[in-house]
């Protein structure tokens, strides 16, 4: 190959790298919500890998598509964290990127593309599954969320889980690209192309891909993604069907700024007035609420900084008796951060029906209480709710055991930075989809969203600066729950983790026979 080629190539490379770079950040909620770009977003890099670059550049170029990857998803954090803390966490999550793309190229040369189409949706979902355990940031990670503008294409998820979603959108990718190569490679061998397009060779790199082989590939991924758009449609017409009555829900967004109260001194604390400051606006938006017609009023998560089983009970109280509603009234208490964040449930009389606990902390704001899932459903007029504070909805445990207890739609208070307004929004999305239920998310001043059973939105708002004051009134239909996600099918997102083990397995025996049978010779 001449030098001139070489040049060619390598500036083919570098744009096809910066072409899957610019459509992974468009996908983001903040950058343009560009779902339909997921399925195709990773094959310009993936050639560029495999046929462009030269191979001690490969990773590299892999490596700068996971920098803005994960720089959409690290600002997600900028409320919480610093900016050097940032970095670290881009520089950390880029280096992992470079590794696992070199390793993912001598994997793919020792098994001769034969794992291509899987070997690394597997590695990913996996780590996405195994990063979604975190206490920083959740499942917020999970590149599936990113398809929640489309809720009509994601309701399998209400079956095999949302990594399932993601395992196919990458799948979909690398048949593309398998084709793509192989073609490539037969223009090659014809004559019409130039000799040695691989990275680094044909030899290191597993030899020429077939294009009989690839096409199938790609026509197996391509079957799967209409098998899904198919169950997706029945699904959601099922669910459809199966709703249960409506109820007219109603989230009280206060537009102040409010922090957790083991974040906040307690003479900041003591110098908010909470009769004119607290209190007063939310008794008003829960008079507006009900004067629409409101049945529920959910208010944002810590919006009390005190017990109102304690302090100011009756006045608590007498916000739901008054207007006849029930209410979801979110607390903390104390200078403390071992406490967990709460939520006391009135009823349309006053009486207490019962008191929620956070289960997740979100650590990076200092949380660091420790509570079992104890689930909890309200029988109420229009039918059983629950409730699940803010973290608590970024992960796959805690809302599925509230419905099997019987809700057919979840309270959300959420206290949230504005970086993370749109991303929130996807994971409620999801979580009503996979658990068949309607969602009521009353955010301190950002982002609240009313979401039906279907993951279609009722009503919603976005951040507009500085904290906002609203009240969405909105009827949406309880759901009929009882998905199998909810169930059993919880389970099924760990057999990626166990595929991410078997090829990290693999390697190692492929490397170990590698290097034994170097050394016999």
């Amino acid at each position: 190959m001449t030098e001139e080629r070489a040049t060619v190539r390598v500036w083919l490379g570098g744009i096809c790298v910066a072409a899957s770079a610019a459509a992974l950040v468009l996908t983001a909620p903040d950058c343009g919500s560009l779902w339909w770009l997921l399925p195709v977003a990773l094959v310009p890099m993936i050639v560029a890998q495999y046929r462009l670059l030269p191979r001690r550049w490969a990773p590299l170029g892999v490596a700068v598509v996971g920098a803005a990857y994960w720089a959409t998803v690290i600002l997600l954090s900028s409320g919480v964290t610093l900016a050097w803390q940032r970095a670290l966490l881009l520089l950390a999550a880029t280096a992992v990127v470079y590794a696992i793309a070199w390793l993912d190229l001598r994997f793919t040369a020792w098994t001769r593309y034969r794992f291509f189409l899987i070997q690394i949706p597997c590695v990913w979902v996996g780590l996405e599954i195994l990063l979604g355990l975190n206490p920083v940031t959740g499942s917020t990670v999970w590149l599936g969320y990113r398809m929640a503008p489309t809720p009509g294409l994601i309701q399998p998820v209400s079956v095999l889980g949302t990594p399932t979603l993601t395992f196919l959108l990458l799948a979909l990718s690398y048949g593309i690209a398998l084709l793509v190569i192989a073609l490539i490679d037969r223009r090659a061998e014809s004559g019409l192309g130039v000799a040695g397009t691989t990275a680094g060779g044909a030899a290191e790199d597993g030899g020429r891909v077939s294009l009989r082989p690839a096409v199938f590939a790609l026509g197996a991924v391509l079957a799967a993604a209409v098998v899904w758009c198919g169950a997706s449609l029945l699904i959601v017409h099922d669910v459809r069907q199966a709703m249960g009555p409506t109820v007219r829900v109603a989230v009280v967004q206060v537009g102040f700024e409010t922090n957790p109260s083991h974040m906040v001194p307690p003479w900041l604390q003591q110098a908010r007035s909470v009769e004119r400051d607290v209190v007063e606006p939310l008794a008003a938006a829960t008079r507006d609420a009900a004067a629409q017609g409101a049945q529920l009023v959910v208010w944002p998560e810590e919006v009390l900084h005190f017990d109102p089983l304690v302090e100011h009970a009756a006045q608590i109280a007498g916000i739901a008796g008054d207007n006849g509603v029930y209410l979801v009234a979110p607390f903390s208490v104390g200078w403390d951060a071992a406490s967990p964040n709460k939520a006391l449930v009135l009823g349309p009389d006053g009486r207490t029906l019962g008191v929620c606990n956070k289960v997740h902390p979100v650590v990076a704001e200092g949380e660091a209480f420790d509570q079992q899932i104890t689930p909890l459903a309200f029988d109420a007029d229009f039918g059983a709710f629950g409730v699940a504070i803010c973290f608590d909805n970024h992960f796959v445990d805690v809302v599925p055991e509230i419905v099997d207890a019987g809700a057919r739609l979840i309270a959300a208070p959420t206290g949230i930075w504005p970086a993370e307004a749109r991303e929130q929004i996807q994971t409620i999305v999801f979580r009503a989809v996979e658990n068949r239920v309607a969602y009521a998310k009353a955010d301190v001043g950002y982002s609240s969203v009313i979401v039906r059973p279907d993951g279609t939105l009722a009503a919603w708002t976005l951040p507009e600066g500085a904290p906002a004051a609203h009240v969405l009134v909105a009827d949406v239909p309880l759901g009929p729950g009882g998905s199998p996600f909810s169930g059993i099918g919880r389970l099924f997102p760990w057999v990626y983790v166990a595929g991410l083990g078997l090829i990290a397995l693999g390697y190692v025996v492929l490397a170990w026979r590698r290097r034994a049978s170097g050394m016999r010779a």
